[in-house]
């Protein structure tokens, strides 16, 4: 099964899920404001069954959604993030329901304090800061979970493969090498030597680079009236281009330090 068609089942999932919560309750409902009948205790429980499944469901989905491809989506991560925002929303209603009956439900009508996380932080992460907080808020005053909006995700890991390393090492000693075994044997190298060897010396480094953790952004530009330039790298590109940047002072004594020999007056 495609990615695309797993989204297309999910969705038929969540909507057939909707329908059934939606149709149990709504009669429910409709019965209480009428003729003031309230629920029974069987009815709450199932309608709180409906509505985990549904809502939990969603939730499933979203926390699968980046295995499906759709964070690496634009148009599809934000909608995901939009669908999210009006289950939430959706969600508040259900609780409030659920919530009103608690003298008959007891303990079970909390949720649990890790609930929705998934759909919050997509809100809170692909949507514009005043939706997702004003969606805060409203969880807040209703005494529900709000974790998803103060624990945001943490960033993927990324594991380079093995072979990649060993070639990306090997490249990057066999440069480092010929980079000293040029500088050696041409001690004084024309600009175009110079040039060429600035580039085989920075990608020696930023091959050995990629095998250290972590991540370093560099960002450098010119400003000025006329342009604006910027460079904005990461990682072994940061290094290339932090090495290839890097002009190194001339080593030896300025021509203007250099004393003029006296000449012998005749």
């Amino acid at each position: 099964m495609t990615n695309e068609q797993a989204v297309v089942d999910a969705g038929k999932e969540i909507a057939h899920l909707k329908s059934c919560y939606i149709t149990f309750i709504m009669p429910i409902v409709v019965e209480y404001q009428k003729n003031g009948t309230e629920p029974l205790l069987a009815q709450l429980l199932e309608c709180q069954r409906l509505g985990n499944e549904y809502f939990n469901y969603v939730e499933r989905f979203v926390g699968d959604s980046d295995l499906l491809g759709a964070h690496a989506k634009g148009k599809w991560v934000t909608g995901l993030a939009e669908d999210c925002k009006v289950i939430l929303e959706s969600y508040l209603i259900h609780a409030e329901f659920i919530l009103s009956w608690r003298s008959k439900l007891g303990s079970h009508a909390q949720p649990a304090s890790s609930a929705l996380s998934n759909m919050q932080r997509m809100v809170l992460e692909y949507l514009p800061k005043d939706q997702s907080a004003s969606l805060k808020s409203q969880f807040e005053n209703k005494n529900l979970p709000i974790q998803g909006f103060n624990m945001p995700a943490k960033k993927d890991k990324i594991k380079i493969p093995k072979w990649q390393l060993i070639t990306s090492v090997s490249i990057g000693c066999v440069a480092l090498i010929a980079s000293v075994i040029i500088a050696l044997a041409v001690p004084t190298p024309t600009t175009y030597q110079v040039f060429i060897l600035r580039g085989l010396f920075a990608i020696a480094l930023a091959s050995i680079a990629s095998i250290i953790p972590g991540f370093l952004n560099l960002e450098t530009g010119a400003n000025s009236k006329a342009a604006y330039f910027g460079i904005y790298a990461g990682g072994a590109i940061a290094i290339f281009v932090l090495i290839w940047l890097f002009n190194p002072p001339e080593i030896g004594p300025k021509k203007s330090d250099v004393q003029p020999a006296f000449e012998q007056s005749s």
